[in-house]
């Protein structure tokens, strides 16, 4: 993916970048090399060539061109110490209050400036995380809503989807009502067999239909304030 940097006097430069997403290569409109760049893994500019500049270099992230620190959200870090200028907030959880990506830039990132080489999920991995545990813990009821809307455009095969779909078995576990601690249990087993998740999600939901009808009312206004949640989050 190409990114467009457009000069208050209306010059487009595009950026080009490797696999870590540092930019690497500025070329014009007409597709000319305008510049060339190169870091070392902390993130020190190695290398220039040309004369034109952007301000997203080292990870893509915002550089400022008077003291070379490297603007990454949580925190300010400085690749000439490969040390963040404050401790990390969640030094408890990191156990590294000033190191970046644990010391280890040739294997993680730290694109927030928390929790070095875990990357935070997206709205849209959160959105899928929310609809698979409210698609387990309704015994799939919230999946047939979307079909009866015909707005189903979820993954059931994606890992933030399965990973809530768990949560939502161990809080069905948690919290059984009438006639669900029993499924709340052969639930735990599945968790153990991802690939069996969606089967068995879709074999609860015909459960539910049959045995559950007297509470559908109740579940179904539940069911679509998690969609709408998951809907937004998914929107960003």
């Amino acid at each position: 993916m190409l990114v467009e940097q457009i000069t208050s006097g209306g010059t487009v430069t595009y950026l080009h970048h490797d696999q870590a997403g540092s930019t690497r290569l500025l070329t014009s409109s007409t597709g000319a090399k305008e510049a060339s760049f190169t870091y070392d893994s902390y993130g020190n500019t190695t290398g220039t060539t040309g004369t034109t500049k952007t301000p997203l270099g080292y990870d893509a992230q915002y550089t400022s061109a008077d003291t070379g620190l490297i603007y990454l959200r949580a925190r300010t870090y400085d690749p000439a110490t490969a040390q963040f200028v404050s401790r990390d907030p969640l030094t408890a959880v990191s156990g590294e209050p000033y190191s970046y990506a644990g010391d280890n830039p040739l294997n993680a990132t730290d694109p927030s400036g928390l929790l070095f080489g875990i990357s935070l999920p997206s709205w849209e991995e959160v959105g899928e995380g929310i609809t698979g545990w409210g698609d387990t813990l309704t015994f799939g009821t919230t999946n047939w809503i979307r079909e009866e809307l015909g707005n189903n455009n979820i993954n059931p095969c994606s890992t933030a989807y399965q990973t809530g779909g768990y949560a939502g078995l161990a809080t069905a576990a948690l919290i059984p009502g009438e006639g669900e601690a029993g499924l709340a249990v052969e639930g735990a087993d599945v968790a153990s067999r991802p690939d069996e998740l969606s089967r068995a999600i879709s074999e609860s939901s015909l459960r539910w239909r049959r045995h559950c009808r007297i509470r559908r009312r109740e579940r179904y206004f539940a069911s679509l304030c998690l969609i709408r949640a998951g809907q937004r989050l998914r929107a960003g």
